[in-house]
């Protein structure tokens, strides 16, 4: 369980790949985080190259039980 706080310029969280890199099923995780946005329509989420809003984020099975919150 962590904080992350992304409110403003390109900040972002998420996961990248190296091409030709495997990323083994359940082993990169992200469980019961809370996140500070500018806002929820903001793209503040990475999955491998792909751009996320936190519905999207969610929508990707990422952090599921995690909160979103606006300042």
């Amino acid at each position: 369980m962590g904080s992350t706080g992304m409110t403003g310029g390109t900040q972002s969280t998420g996961m990248v790949q190296n091409a030709g890199a495997e990323v083994p099923a359940r082993q990169l995780t992200f469980s019961d985080n809370s996140y500070l946005l500018d806002q929820l329509g903001a793209q503040r989420f990475a999955k491998f190259g792909t751009k996320l809003t936190a519905t999207g984020w969610r929508s990707a099975g990422l952090d599921t039980a995690g909160t979103f919150q606006t300042h």
